[in-house]
């Protein structure tokens, strides 16, 4: 019992976190056409000089957007096509 607790509020401790966090350094306006467009040419150079890293990161970002419901996973499809391709974005 006290495990499953525990359990259940270090999950709501990890998705407050994750949220406040979010808000705090306003994440929603890098998830944003707007945010991609002000921000293309510097993404696609760091993805030029690391993509290991580069892809890593876009995983981890895409997948914690996806479980924590954040918005910005739409757009994040999107900029998939564009920086990976029709056929590696889509994988």
């Amino acid at each position: 019992m006290f495990k499953n607790l525990l359990k259940i509020f270090l999950t709501l401790l990890l998705v407050i976190i994750v949220v406040v966090l979010f808000k705090y350094f306003h994440l929603n306006h890098y998830l944003s056409i707007q945010g991609f467009n002000q921000y293309s040419d510097n993404i696609i150079q760091f993805q030029i000089a690391k993509p290991y890293v580069f892809i890593m990161g876009y995983f981890i970002v895409y997948i914690l957007t996806l479980t924590l419901c954040l918005p910005g996973t739409v757009i994040l499809d999107v900029v998939a096509g564009f920086l990976f391709g029709v056929y590696w974005g889509a994988i």
